[in-house]
C-alpha cells in the first residue's frame, strides 16, 4: 500500500514537474516578447521626440524668416510712399 502511494506521488511528482517546465517555457517566451515589445517602443518614442523637435525648429525658423519678410516689406511699402510724395 505505501508502495503504491509512493509510486503514484512520484508520478504526480513528476506530471507537476512537466507543467511547470512548460509554464517555465511559455512565461519566458512572455518575457522575450514583452522586452521586443518595450525596445519597439522606445525606438518609436525616440523617433516621435525627435520629430516633434525637429518640428518646433522649422516652426521658430519659418517664424523668424516670416517676421524678416514683415519688417523688410515695411521697409519697402514705406520707402515707396516716401518716392511717391516727390514724384
Amino acid at each position: 500500500m505505501y508502495k503504491r502511494k509512493a509510486v503514484e506521488s512520484a508520478q504526480t511528482a513528476a506530471d507537476l514537474k512537466l507543467h511547470l517546465d512548460k509554464y517555465h517555457a511559455q512565461l519566458k517566451e512572455v518575457q522575450v516578447a514583452v522586452s521586443e515589445k518595450t525596445s519597439t517602443l522606445q525606438q518609436q518614442s525616440f523617433k516621435f521626440k525627435r520629430i516633434q523637435v525637429i518640428a518646433v525648429l522649422c516652426l521658430i525658423t519659418v517664424s523668424v524668416i516670416y517676421s524678416a519678410l514683415k519688417s523688410v516689406i515695411c521697409t519697402v511699402v514705406v520707402r515707396m510712399k516716401y518716392v511717391q510724395l516727390f514724384v
